[in-house]
């Protein structure tokens, strides 16, 4: 939607993804047999075709995909991904399918007092639900990258924490990964401009990652959408 709204419209609803999970046998390195009693299992999102509904209950079919922006160029094909190594397929698209502030909501950031920041995918704070980044005591602080800007926290709206782990493969830290806790996708951070340019925040910060840790930040944890509100009627103090 644009910042007045105007332009919003409910999103069609559509149901989680598929999971596919999957039994393995734990290997005894030695002697190249399984080991007896260690089962596990793995899960893991199913991007497969799949069939979701519309209003009408008719059958719609649809595929899932991940839209990536990085830094180095991969080359196309099949290649391996994730921690299981399973195959993928690598495709180059227009740039124009990454999403761009549309120029009305850049407008209404370049001249805001009062600035929103949504999570459009789950962040990791080193104070919790808190940004890092923002001083404890008084609150305020810049985004990672956007040292033109500082914002000052006046209220936020987070949802209950979600859990991410794993498990490393590296042959000196191989084993479970400890928990972390996020601060999960959709919360909303309500801040009021201290100093800066906030047009940066459409220019440079649109889904940027706002985690506290640079290569949380480099796995797009914490991936921004910027925008502008108000105080209502009598809520100012």
């Amino acid at each position: 939607a644009d910042a007045d709204g105007s332009d919003a419209k409910a999103p069609t609803k559509i149901g989680p993804m598929e999971q596919d999970e999957r039994i393995h046998v734990g290997i005894d390195s030695d002697k190249g047999v399984s080991r007896e009693g260690l089962l596990y299992t793995t899960r893991g999102i199913c991007f497969e075709s799949q069939p979701h509904y519309d209003q009408s209950d008719v059958e719609v079919p649809h595929s899932w995909s991940l839209l990536a922006k990085v830094s180095e160029k991969i080359p196309p094909g099949a290649a391996p991904f994730g921690g299981e190594r399973r195959l993928a397929v690598i495709e180059h698209t227009d740039k124009s399918l990454w999403p761009e502030c549309s120029d009305k909501l850049k407008s209404a950031l370049n001249k805001a007092k009062l600035i929103r920041m949504i999570l459009a995918t789950p962040a990791l704070f080193s104070a919790g639900w808190r940004p890092g980044w923002l001083e404890a005591a008084s609150l305020c602080g810049s985004p990672p990258e956007l040292p033109g800007v500082k914002l000052r926290l006046i209220s936020a709206a987070v949802p209950r924490f979600k859990a991410v782990s794993g498990w490393d493969y590296r042959q000196k830290h191989y084993g479970p990964k400890p928990v972390r806790w996020m601060a999960p996708a959709g919360s909303v951070y309500f801040f009021e401009v201290v100093d800066g340019d906030t047009g940066l925040l459409a220019e440079v910060g649109w889904l940027m990652p706002v985690s506290d840790a640079l290569q949380d930040r480099n796995d797009g944890y914490g991936l921004s959408l910027w925008g502008v509100w108000e105080y209502s009627k009598g809520d100012k103090s």
